[in-house]
């Protein structure tokens, strides 16, 4: 009954990771209603998960709103790029799809490949900018270097990044039925899966003695 109990056994060690996951949850949620702050929550979530998986946390929201302030400029900065970035291939795929023929077959197909390397971009920049500190160009360069680096990763956080949109378009029915779960739970469990990739892949960039904000630029 003592080891029930006790609160560094695997039951209460469990509840506690679950009550971070759904207290960032709610934190990036919240974060993100402006829209231009997406970028900045989602660099706040990752740091905040990052601290977690290494062992390194304190207070689930204070290391969020950390983060958040930290990165709030170039975070926002890089939302916007996405966001243009992204209209800009919506608007390609839609004139694609109006072109007859192969030549809309031919471009159709170079933009889905664009869109690939849009969402391996966007999955890896804000995870990078949470970890380590740089200029946009750097944060970017580094994010895709990186992210093909680790291929197999890579694929497989794109693929978890786009279940909510996937289980949306295929069953909308069963999207709507597990909506409790991505409103409370979901979006910082996907991420604090992602997270322990990340753990192994920025591994080999950091400084021998870890910094809390670390400097990293493969390139010259």
């Amino acid at each position: 009954m003592e080891r029930f109990f006790n609160m560094d056994n695997a039951f209460f060690t469990f509840m506690g990771r679950v009550a971070d996951l759904l207290i960032l949850n709610i934190l990036w949620l919240i974060c993100c209603i402006p829209i231009v702050t997406i970028g900045p929550s989602t660099s706040a979530l990752y740091y905040s998960l990052l601290k977690i998986v290494r062992k390194e946390d304190s207070y689930t929201w204070s290391m969020f709103f950390h983060s958040f302030r930290q990165n709030l400029r170039q975070g926002i900065c890089l939302t916007l790029i996405f966001l243009g970035l992204g209209l800009l291939l919506l608007v390609d795929i839609r004139v694609s799809s109006a072109i007859p023929g192969t030549p809309g077959q031919i471009l159709m197909g170079l933009f889905l490949v664009l869109i690939l390397f849009y969402l391996i971009l966007m999955a890896y920049t804000f995870p990078v900018l949470a970890q380590f500190e740089n200029s946009l160009k750097n944060t970017m360069k580094n994010a895709f270097l990186m992210a093909l680096s680790h291929l197999p990763s890579t694929l497989l956080i794109v693929a978890l990044n786009l279940a909510p949109v996937l289980l949306l378009f295929i069953s909308p029915y069963h999207f709507l039925l597990t909506m409790p779960l991505w409103l409370f739970l979901g979006i910082a469990g996907i991420a604090w899966i992602n997270t322990r990739m990340f753990v192994k892949i920025f591994a080999p960039y950091m400084p021998q003695e870890e910094e809390e904000d670390a400097q990293f630029n493969p390139l010259p």
